[in-house]
């Protein structure tokens, strides 16, 4: 699927869809350079209430504020 039908299938706009492609909160195929989806991975986050949430990522400890 494309962007655009996936942000038909989900009731959203496709720049929603790109913009969770660039945070990896969707997952996709890179096909001839393009982004594709598959459905059964679109139907998977949904039943799973990942899509569109960032995963965990590694917790990093603020550095202090020289004076």
């Amino acid at each position: 699927m494309t962007a655009n039908q996936v942000a038909s299938y989900l009731g959203l706009e496709a720049k929603t869809i790109r913009n969770w492609n660039s945070d990896g909160t969707i997952p996709h195929k890179k096909i001839g350079g393009s982004p594709r989806y598959l459905k059964s991975e679109i139907d998977e986050g949904l039943k799973k209430e990942v899509l569109g949430r960032k995963k965990p990522g590694k917790v990093t400890q603020a550095k202090p504020k020289k004076s």
